[in-house]
């Protein structure tokens, strides 16, 4: 279901937006209200009742209703979706966005895999772990359940007690995976539902099993209501088939091994990936970047913090700061593809090697930056721009790293001298050239879509600014 960009259906994404942002569920009355708050004016009784019959209507698949009148919705996973796809500008991806790069290169003559790295790179090791094993890491916050990139526990009670019904039956579960990179601690690359469940009923004792299709005579009971033989089957004769990746392992191949196997809830987006990967600096550095008063007037604060878009906006502006746009494509060791999201995890490395003098430096430097769009462009920066009275556009990715990185390299006065000539020469490459329009449209992360985008308005200001 698509929603249609008029009046009544926005009043219906303000509503989702609430539910997301603030992370929790919400009733019809603080709906009303924070919408109100947004468009700085309050619903009156007709557009309440309105606003009701699109939440149970046309919102059906985005939003969860109360289980009891003036109850509390909530945002199903394709609403949570809705929300993020809206931040930004969509970019269509296309072959050449691929996570496996290569081509030709792809096997080695001898047929030996060779890109986008070696396998004998992945160092995983497989074991049959006990459940009560695995629910004392769990206590001991050895195994960490909800790191921040994946905070979202969905499965309602129903669901939960269906996993803790399989495994009495001794059905097999599905396998987990954990990566090994912080010392002594394991975080949950797929499979936190389950734990999380497995942590519930059998740790915390907050779960009672509700909606079992076969032991109905467990309905209503907690871990210890259980009988002990039902407790044993739990903890002692269940084990779980358990993947740990080691942190000898490459960061490009983690990478790929977290996009690849993470199944549960919402799948991890690249940025959340990065997150987890490259603690320290690096995501220290994007958070505050994300966060300054710099960038969120440069965007209007309109590039959503969840699932980490506004870091992956800020890390796609340093990656051409650090790395020459025209040497995109290249490739700097066996086991990093040369694709978009390769480079945005050599960007998260050079990061965390930056003395602290040079972080300074480069965070002065995306103020600067953000400072010239917002002065050139107004409401409009990041933005594509057709025609100067416009509807104002999603913010494009591509467009944010193009002139985030290109207005360095001019005083600021300068800028503001050329204003006017910089705006009528983006219009006409915006109306005019429509290879420039598919570079930051379509299949946006090709060497080729980089390169024609930055050599296109490198070659505007040039023009402009003599």
């Amino acid at each position: 279901m698509s929603i249609a960009n008029n009046y009544v259906d926005e009043m219906l994404i303000m509503a989702l937006e609430a539910l997301v942002e603030q992370d929790q569920d919400l009733s019809l009355y603080e709906l009303v209200q924070t919408i109100g708050r947004r468009r700085e004016q309050p619903l009156g009784e007709d557009e309440q009742d309105r606003l009701e019959l699109l939440l149970r209507r046309d919102g059906a698949a985005y939003v969860r209703p109360p289980e009891r009148a003036g109850g509390e919705w909530s945002a199903t996973i394709q609403g949570r979706i809705l929300v993020q796809q809206r931040s930004t500008d969509d970019e269509v991806q296309s072959a050449d966005d691929a996570l496996v790069p290569g081509g030709a290169e792809a096997a080695a003559p001898d047929g030996d895999i060779s890109s986008p790295f070696n396998p004998t790179l992945i160092r995983v090791d497989q074991e049959q772990m006990p459940l009560y094993h695995a629910l004392r890491l769990i206590e001991k916050k050895r195994i960490v359940l909800d790191p921040e990139f994946q905070r979202n526990f969905i499965w309602d009670k129903t669901r939960q007690s269906r996993l803790i019904e399989s495994v009495l039956l001794r059905i097999p579960l599905p396998a987990f995976y954990l990566d090994a990179t912080r010392e002594s601690t394991y975080l949950v690359i797929d499979g936190r539902q389950r734990l999380t469940t497995l942590n519930k009923f059998c740790n915390e004792q907050e779960l009672r099993l509700t909606g079992l299709e076969y032991l109905k005579d467990l309905e209503g009971k907690t871990f210890d209501e259980l009988p002990l033989n039902l407790q044993t089957t739990l903890t002692e004769r269940t084990r779980l088939t358990v993947y740990t990746i080691q942190p000898e392992t490459p960061d490009q191949v983690k990478f790929l091994i977290f996009s690849r196997v993470n199944t549960g809830g919402l799948t991890l987006t690249g940025q959340e990936i990065r997150h987890a990967l490259y603690q320290g600096p690096a995501t220290q550095t994007l958070n505050e970047l994300a966060r300054s008063p710099e960038f969120l007037e440069a965007t209007a604060n309109s590039v959503r913090h969840i699932r980490m878009e506004d870091r992956e906006c800020v890390l796609r502006f340093l990656a051409f700061h650090f790395n020459p746009y025209d040497e995109f494509g290249t490739r700097f060791s066996p086991e990093e593809p040369s694709t978009l999201d390769g480079l945005l995890n050599r960007t998260m490395g050079q990061l965390n090697d930056l003395s602290a003098f040079a972080l300074d430096q480069t965070k002065d430097i995306f103020y600067e930056s953000m400072v010239k769009a917002r002065r050139i462009f107004g409401h409009y920066a990041f933005r594509k721009l057709y025609d100067r009275r416009d509807k104002r556009l999603p913010i494009s990715k591509p467009l944010f790293e193009v002139w985030g990185v290109l207005l360095r390299d001019y005083a600021l006065e300068d800028l503001e001298k050329r204003r006017e000539a910089i705006l009528d020469g983006f219009i006409d490459v915006m109306t005019g050239d429509i290879d420039f329009v598919n570079a930051i449209s379509y299949g946006t992360g090709s060497p080729a879509s980089v390169k024609y985008r930055f050599q296109r308005i490198q070659r505007l200001l040039q023009e402009v600014m003599l």
